[in-house]
């Protein structure tokens, strides 16, 4: 392997010998030292070999010599392929900068589109492209130079009827995701008529109603979705009996009130007792590529010798061309070093850590306005070399939530 690997950055070429003295000739230019190799008969009295080219014009003589006729039917090696390319160094020129090209233009954005699934009617589409290309992403701009965070702040600052605001960058083409909120004219939404439902399971420990009946007491146990006030109000009198027909009819109202209710939160959390973590050391190395398809063709391989790595790829993508499917892609993947750390928690400390890890999902549950009035920390059974907890939290909340109803269902 590695002899034709040598005889390739040499350059050689590939000769027909024939003739009935063609071993004589072999020996004598065995005898005279000159290299042949890959020695093969063909039918009839016909030979293939290779040689070198400086050592061709000493092998003539012996052709003559032992009345043979020779012809070159193949060059190959390094030295040959320069020199073709040097006859063609305008191809070569226009080649370079084809790929230059190609690699400028996939670094740049030039398609920018902005998407609604339940189309726009608040917001201007034209208004949401001014907005971010005064955030820096319009056409023609570096993609590199494009903070996709940003430009979702600015869209949502500039926009607030947006519910959700999204930015991706594909190749050369942007695309801006937006939805709307849907909103209910307030003059429509306070005149409907409503009950009060409970949001949460709890124990009901104050109720206060302002509009609507009553539908539960204090110390009951509501489920959620639960009716707490309705906005249903019977004229029937608590002394006419069951079964009775009232004189007016059932008035339906938008029931209003407050209920406070005991809510139990919980949350299960495991921890190590000891934690591997990954410290970047700064050091980074890169390769290059160029996928075609599902086909990959490294250019440039990474040098390290790192013991952990994290790797993060980029992409570049060649705008499709009419109805072909080929896709061409310039990953340049960043393989950045790390190492590893263990830092030995012990079983209080993993307790400790998993309780905070519980807690803080609960505390991102709890509704604005809610009291915590008691926490229990539990230890239950969990794997070798970890320790899991069970956060009990108790809260006092309003848990009513007004919820439309139409009248006589």
């Amino acid at each position: 392997m590695v002899s034709n690997r040598w005889e390739y950055l040499r350059g050689y070429i590939v000769i027909q010998v024939q003739g009935a003295g063609v071993e004589r000739l072999i020996n004598l230019a065995l005898c005279r030292g000159i290299r042949l190799w890959d020695i093969a008969r063909q039918p009839g009295d016909l030979v293939v070999m290779k040689t070198h080219p400086h050592s061709f014009r000493f092998l003539r003589p012996l052709v003559r010599q032992t009345s043979c006729r020779v012809r070159i039917t193949h060059k190959g090696g390094i030295p040959f392929t320069i020199a073709h390319f040097r006859r063609r160094s305008t191809m070569v020129a226009g080649a370079t900068l084809f790929v230059l090209m190609l690699y400028l233009a996939t670094s740049f954005i030039w398609f920018v589109d902005v998407t609604a699934p339940e189309g726009l009617s608040l917001v201007k589409e034209e208004e949401i492209r001014e907005r971010a290309a005064r955030a820096g992403l319009r056409p023609g701009v570096w993609r590199n130079k494009v903070d996709v965070d940003h430009v979702k702040i600015q869209l949502e600052d500039q926009f607030p009827l947006l519910a959700w605001t999204g930015v991706e960058i594909h190749g050369t083409r942007a695309r801006i995701q937006v939805v709307e909120r849907v909103l209910i004219p307030p003059e429509l939404d306070k005149r409907l008529p409503a009950h009060v439902v409970a949001t949460r399971d709890g124990v009901v420990q104050e109720i206060l109603v302002l509009m609507g009946e009553p539908v539960v007491t204090e110390g009951q146990t509501v489920q959620r979705g639960q009716v707490l006030i309705s906005g249903a109000v019977s004229p029937q009198p608590p002394s006419v009996p069951k079964g009775t027909s009232p004189s007016q009819p059932t008035r339906y109202v938008r029931a209003r009130g407050v209920v406070r209710a005991r809510v139990w939160y919980e949350a299960v959390a495991e921890y190590p007792h000891s934690l591997v973590e990954e410290k970047p050391t700064g050091r980074k190395t890169s390769q290059w590529s160029i996928r075609l398809n599902y086909k990959e063709v490294i250019l440039k391989k990474p040098r390290m010798s790192y013991q952990a790595y994290r790797v993060f790829e980029e992409f570049s993508y060649l705008p499709r061309w009419r109805n072909l499917p080929l896709t061409v892609e310039l990953v340049k993947s960043t393989y950045h070093e790390v190492e590893m750390r263990t830092t030995e928690m012990g079983a209080a400390g993993a307790a400790e850590q998993a309780a905070r890890v519980a807690t803080e999902r609960i505390m991102a549950e709890l509704p604005e306005g809610a009291k915590v009035v008691d926490r229990q920390v539990q230890v239950v059974p969990s794997r070798e070399g970890t320790t899991r907890v069970r956060v009990l939290v108790e809260t006092l909340e309003d848990i009513g939530m007004v919820l439309p109803i139409t009248p006589n269902r």
